[in-house]
C-alpha cells in the first residue's frame, strides 16, 4: 500500500501548482488589510524587497480564509528598492463578497453541525476529512484553487481542499493550518490532535480513495516516505515522527 501511495504522490506533484512564503508580522498586516477590503496597504515600516513582499502575498492567497475574493496577483509601490504599499485587487465588490460568504457559510455550517455530534477531536477531524473526500472531486483542469470554487463547482485542487479543511476545523476549535511545499508544488494540512501535530492530505486521499488512510493524521516520517518534502506552515508547527494510532 505504501508503494502505491508513493506513486500517487508523484502524480500529485506533477499536476498541482501551489507556492510558498514565510510567516511574519508583514503577513499579518497584509491579512488584516485584505479582511477589510483595503485597496492599498501601507507596508513601509517592514522594509521588504519586492520579491519578499511577493512571497508573502503568494503565501497568503495559498492559505487564507479570505483568499477566494482576492485576485492572485498584486502590484507594489516602491520607495527605492523597498515596498512602500501593496495594491490589492478584489474579484468581487463588498456586496458580492457578503453574498458569497453567506453561500460558503450555508455549505459549511451543516458540515460543522454534523461533526459536532462526535465527541473527540479525532472523530471530528475524520468526519470532515471523509466528508470532503466523499462529496468533492479533484479538479483536473487545475482552475479551482480556493474553497469557494470547491463548493460552487464540486471540484478543487490541493489548495482548495487544504483551505476548506483548515477553515472547517477552525470552526470546530481544532488547531489546523495549511502546509505549502514550493518544491512539490503541493499543499496539505497539519492538524493538532491530543496536543500533537499530524499531516492530513484530503486531495491526495481524494485521488486514492481506496487507501485514504494513507493521508490522515500521519507523521512527518511517513509523509517523507511517500515523497513529501520542504513543507512550511504559517504556524511553523512540525508533525510528529510517529503516526497517530
Amino acid at each position: 500500500m505504501k508503494k502505491f501511495c508513493a506513486v500517487i504522490i508523484t502524480i500529485i506533484t506533477a499536476i498541482t501548482n501551489c507556492c510558498v512564503g514565510f510567516a511574519s508580522p508583514f503577513g499579518d498586516k497584509l491579512e488584516n488589510g485584505i479582511s477589510t477590503y483595503a485597496k492599498q496597504i501601507d507596508m513601509s515600516k517592514y522594509k521588504y524587497s519586492q520579491e519578499e513582499a511577493q512571497n508573502e502575498f503568494t503565501y497568503l492567497v495559498s492559505r487564507s480564509e479570505n483568499a477566494w475574493y482576492v485576485k492572485h496577483s498584486a502590484k507594489f509601490k516602491m520607495n527605492g528598492n523597498k515596498v512602500d504599499k501593496i495594491i490589492v485587487e478584489y474579484k468581487y465588490n463588498p456586496q458580492q463578497i457578503k453574498e458569497k460568504r453567506e453561500f460558503i457559510d450555508n455549505v459549511v455550517e451543516p458540515i460543522v453541525e454534523q461533526a459536532q455530534e462526535y465527541k473527540t477531536d479525532y472523530e471530528k477531524a475524520k468526519f470532515v476529512y471523509d466528508y470532503l473526500i466523499d462529496n468533492y472531486d479533484y479538479d483536473w483542469t487545475l482552475k479551482n484553487s480556493d474553497d469557494l470554487m470547491l463548493y460552487e463547482s464540486g471540484t478543487g485542487v490541493c489548495r482548495a481542499f487544504a483551505i476548506a479543511y483548515k477553515n472547517i476545523l477552525t470552526k470546530l476549535n481544532i488547531p489546523c493550518d495549511v502546509v505549502i511545499s514550493k518544491s512539490m508544488k503541493h499543499e496539505w494540512n497539519i492538524v493538532q490532535i491530543n496536543g500533537k501535530w499530524y499531516n492530513v492530505d484530503c486531495s491526495g486521499a481524494d485521488l486514492l480513495n481506496s487507501d485514504r488512510d494513507c493521508f490522515f493524521l500521519k507523521s512527518d516520517l511517513f509523509f517523507r516516505f511517500l515523497g513529501y518534502y520542504n513543507g512550511i506552515s504559517y504556524s511553523n508547527e512540525k508533525a510528529e515522527n510517529v503516526d497517530l494510532d
